[in-house]
């Protein structure tokens, strides 16, 4: 069954408790910064943004699946109950997006592109599905605590418009499942997710855009972060930014 929430209402409120700061103390004079579609400083000019970051996030409405029969379970490739989301391996549409127009990339082999370049790309997805575990937990602002921070960077691209899904478990435990059925044992807590920030490098804002117009074939260098965020969003990427105080 799918998730009784939205994956909107799901990604609000992640991204709400990222901007809040919630146990990130740790890092201290760091903070997440979240440009808005209607920002409009160009790449570089904004004092706050001359070194970052740069976050990527996917978020994913997850499936969950309990019975025995279910078809991850039945050859015993992974225990019940489990949660399921798919990779979306379709080829954008073409539109007036400047990072989708003629492209023959998929969102997923995107989000590879930018993890291969270094930096920190993540799908995010709720260990979660009832709305009533989502208000709880939105209340006491413990939406990232009981969700996965999944890296792509050992993640492989796929051929476009194929099926392929990632399965995992309320403790975390993950497995991609494809024609290949590659299998990784890598950590996906919130803590873990804010411990690899915690020693993340920063990029400067050239570099940034740099790798985002590798990634997308293009030159975003005129647009500014709020434009370059709008594009992202229409590809279902979200673009945080850890800069220092």
């Amino acid at each position: 069954m799918k998730a009784e929430f939205s994956e909107f209402q799901f990604s609000i409120s992640v991204l709400g408790e990222l901007k809040k700061g919630l146990r990130f103390g740790r890092a201290k004079n760091r903070s997440f910064y979240s440009p808005t579609p209607y920002e409009e400083h160009s790449l570089g000019y904004d004092i706050e943004i001359k070194a970052a970051v740069p976050i990527f996030l996917q978020f994913k409405r997850p499936c969950y699946l309990r019975r025995t029969n279910a078809k991850y379970y039945k050859n015993r490739k992974f225990e019940v109950p489990y949660y399921l989301f798919e990779l979306n391996t379709r080829v954008a549409s073409k539109s007036r997006s400047r990072i989708s127009n003629g492209l023959n990339i998929s969102q997923h082999n995107t989000l590879i592109s930018l993890a291969h370049q270094g930096n920190h790309v993540y799908y995010c997805s709720a260990k979660f599905h009832s709305i009533g575990d989502f208000d709880q937990f939105y209340v006491k602002d413990e939406i990232c605590e009981n969700s996965v921070f999944i890296k792509t960077n050992n993640l492989p691209k796929y051929p476009n418009n194929t099926s392929h899904v990632i399965v995992y478990n309320q403790y975390g435990k993950f497995k991609p499942f494809s024609q290949g059925n590659l299998e990784l044992d890598e950590p996906t807590s919130f803590d873990d997710f804010i411990e690899e920030l915690q020693h993340a490098d920063r990029k400067s804002s050239q570099e940034v855009v740099r790798d985002l117009n590798e990634a997308f074939h293009t030159d975003l260098s005129d647009l500014s972060w709020g434009a370059i965020q709008k594009e992202l969003i229409r590809r279902g990427i979200y673009m945080l930014l850890l800069v220092d105080l």
